[in-house]
C-alpha cells in the first residue's frame, strides 16, 4: 500500500487533489456512489461532483475508465480492488468495474486466467465475454466465441448438460458442475450477475481444467485401494498363522500325546493302546486337512487373479476354498463392467472374507 504522499506524487499527471484520489479509491471499491459516499462520510451529491471533476482531469467518461486509468497510473492497486467487504466478491467486482471485462486492465487479467476461462452469458446462453488461457487448449479464441451460443459451438450432449445449470444461475443460484469435453474435464462454477435493481440479465461462468487433478486423484485412490488390499492380505496371512498355531499345532499335540500313551499302554493294556492309536490317526488326518484348507486360504489371500473378472475370480475362490462336503453356488447379475476396478477389488476382498467365515463357522453338511 502506498502512502498518501506517494499517491499525490503519482496523481500529478492528472492534477487530482488528495480528496479526489480518496474518492476515486472509494468509488473503485464500492458498489455504487451511495456506498462510496457513506464510506467517506460525504453526501452522494458531493461524490458525484468529485467524479465529474475526476473524469474531466483524467480524460475519461465513465467509472470503469477512471478505475482502469487509476490502476495504470499507480493510484489504485489491483489487489486493493479485490479486497472488497461483505458479499462484494470478484464476480460482482468484474461486473461493476469494467462492464464485463471491457477495460484493458481487466481484459488482461481475464486473458491470462490460468488453466481455464472466464465467460459471461446472456439469457440465450450467448457468449458476451470469453477469456482465459484454457480456451487455447480447446483450439478456441475469444473472437470465435463471442456472439455465439453454447449450442452453436459445442456438441449437443455438452450443451444439454450445461444448459440446465446455467438456467439455474439465471434463477439466482450459484452452481458448480463438471463438464467432460473430449479428453479433458472442466469444473465450472456459475453465478448470477445482478444489476443494481437486483435483476439478472447475465451470468458469469468460470471454468477450470481439472483433468490432471482428477487423474492424480484417481491414481491416489488406486494406490489407496492397492494399499488396503496389501494390508488385508497381510492381515489374512497373520490370521492363517494364528490358526496354524491354534488348530494345527494343538491337533498335532494331541497326536503326539496319543502316540506316547499308545507306547505306554501297548504291553499292559492293548485295547487302550489301540484306542490311543486310532485317536492319533484321526487327529493326524484332521491336522492334514486343516493344513490343506489353510494353504488354500493363503493362496486366496493374494486378492483377485491377474486378468480375471470378478465373477471368474469368485468362482475360482469357491472351488479352491470351500471343502467338497459343503455345497455352494454363485449368481451374478448386472453389468460388471460398470463397476470401477478398485471397487471390484474391494468387493472381492469383502466376499472372500464372507466365504472364509462361512466355511469356518458353518455346520459342515453336504
Amino acid at each position: 500500500m502506498c502512502g498518501m504522499g506517494d499517491r499525490l506524487q503519482d496523481a500529478k499527471p492528472f492534477g487530482l487533489t488528495e480528496r479526489q484520489v480518496e474518492v476515486l479509491g472509494a468509488v473503485a471499491r464500492a458498489k455504487n456512489n451511495r456506498e462510496a459516499a457513506a464510506s467517506l462520510g460525504l453526501s452522494e451529491a458531493t461524490v458525484k461532483r468529485h467524479l465529474a471533476n475526476i473524469y474531466e482531469r483524467m480524460g475519461v467518461k465513465s467509472r470503469p475508465e477512471a478505475v482502469a486509468a487509476g490502476v495504470r497510473a499507480g493510484l489504485l492497486s489491483p489487489s486493493e480492488l479485490w479486497e472488497t467487504p461483505g458479499e462484494d466478491g470478484p464476480v460482482e467486482l468484474l461486473r461493476r468495474k469494467a462492464g464485463y471485462g471491457s477495460e484493458e486492465f481487466v481484459r488482461q487479467l481475464l486473458a491470462n486466467f490460468p488453466n481455464g476461462s472466464v465467460n459471461v452469458f446472456d439469457r440465450d446462453l450467448r457468449y458476451l465475454v470469453a477469456e482465459g488461457r484454457g480456451l487455447e487448449e480447446e483450439g478456441l479464441a475469444p473472437e470465435a466465441l463471442v456472439g455465439k451460443t453454447i449450442g452453436d459451438l459445442f456438441p449437443k450432449e455438452s450443451a444439454d448438460l450445461v444448459g440446465p445449470y446455467y438456467r439455474r444461475a439465471f434463477s439466482g443460484e450459484d452452481v458448480e458442475f463438471e463438464l467432460p469435453l473430449g479428453e479433458r474435464t472442466y469444473s465450472i462454477a456459475a453465478a448470477p450477475l445482478r444489476e443494481e435493481d437486483g435483476q439478472v440479465s447475465t451470468i458469469i461462468a468460470v471454468a477450470q481444467n481439472v483433468t490432471e487433478r482428477k487423474r492424480l486423484q484417481a491414481q491416489r485412490e488406486r494406490l489407496l485401494v492397492r494399499e488396503r488390499g496389501v494390508r488385508a492380505a497381510q492381515e489374512e496371512r497373520e490370521r492363517i498363522s494364528r490358526e496354524l498355531h491354534d488348530r494345527v499345532a494343538h491337533t498335532m499335540g494331541v497326536v503326539h500325546q496319543s502316540l506316547q500313551l499308545f507306547e505306554a499302554h501297548r504291553e499292559r493294556d492293548p485295547e487302550a493302546a489301540e484306542r490311543k492309536l486310532e485317536l492319533a490317526k484321526r487327529m493326524a488326518a484332521e491336522a492334514m486337512k486343516d493344513t490343506r484348507d489353510l494353504s488354500q486360504a493363503l493362496r486366496a489371500s493374494d486378492g483377485t487373479e491377474e486378468g480375471l473378472e470378478l465373477e471368474e475370480a469368485l468362482s475360482k475362490l469357491l472351488s479352491e476354498f470351500v471343502p467338497p462336503e459343503m455345497t455352494h453356488g454363485l449368481s451374478v447379475e448386472g453389468d460388471e463392467g460398470a463397476v470401477p476396478g478398485e471397487v471390484r477389488e474391494q468387493l472381492y476382498l469383502v466376499l472372500r472374507e464372507a466365504v472364509r467365515n462361512a466355511v469356518s463357522h458353518s455346520v459342515r453338511a453336504r
